[in-house]
């Protein structure tokens, strides 16, 4: 896992369970603002239901803009198909203002495996750096001290 100390890693007993936990505490700790931007990946398992977006993986990081005032950008899945995803277009998404990359490491939508290194890479590369906070479907926040050799 790469963890390197206490409140790298969490466990429990659903990844959604994991993403509300995060998001909230990101806004009490008000690290996310008005004008800060989230980028939800749209392959998470949501539906939307009289256009309101249910919860699940993406619907924390949806309220925590609603709260705050951020910007939420999708970073949606090329049709097809086949179907999948461009990391050309989530560099195309990042700004100086990004703040949170949310994103299912394996789509159970699409069967799909993210390239962990690639997206960490392309993060880390944007426009704001390292100072952006990337959180996957999996037990990893890429804003901590994730060692991922990308």
């Amino acid at each position: 896992m790469n963890a390197h100390g206490v409140g790298e890693v969490a466990l429990a007993g659903a990844t959604s369970n994991l993403f509300a936990t995060l998001a909230d505490s990101y806004r009490r700790s008000k690290r996310i603002k008005a004008g800060d931007e989230i980028i939800i990946h749209d392959s998470s398992h949501e539906a939307k239901v009289n256009h309101l977006l249910c919860q699940a993986n993406a619907g924390p990081w949806v309220r925590l803009a609603e709260e705050t005032g951020a910007l939420v950008k999708w970073w949606r899945v090329k049709g097809g198909p086949p179907f999948s995803t461009s990391l050309d277009d989530l560099k195309g998404l990042l700004t100086d203002k990004t703040k949170v990359v949310a994103l299912p490491h394996v789509s159970n939508l699409l069967g799909e495996v993210m390239d962990l290194p690639a997206v960490v890479k392309a993060v880390r590369a944007g426009p704001a750096g390292d100072t952006k906070l990337a959180a996957l479907q999996t037990f990893v926040d890429l804003g901590s001290q994730c060692n991922c050799q990308a």
